[in-house]
């Protein structure tokens, strides 16, 4: 829960300095993207953060965490 900067319904920003790594971007963005409950997945290296945009009003706070989950693994392995 550290990680993450702001959570709103519909959009979530995490930072951490592990995105700094472009290298890891793809990696973690095609399982994301895969899962089809994300409309956007965007990373930056220049702040490290990750934003992940979701239909609020089709996944509930819950579907989105599991959704997130591969993110959730990452960041604990960190």
């Amino acid at each position: 829960m550290r990680h993450i900067a702001s959570f709103t319904d519909g959009r979530v920003r995490l930072r951490h300095e592990a995105f700094k790594e472009q290298a890891i971007h793809a990696a973690l963005r095609q399982p994301l993207e895969l899962t089809g409950q994300f409309t956007a997945v965007e990373f930056k290296a220049a702040t490290g953060s990750v934003l992940l945009r979701y239909d609020a009003g089709r996944l509930s706070r819950d579907d989105f965490l599991e959704a997130a989950m591969l993110l959730g693994l990452f960041l604990a392995t960190c």
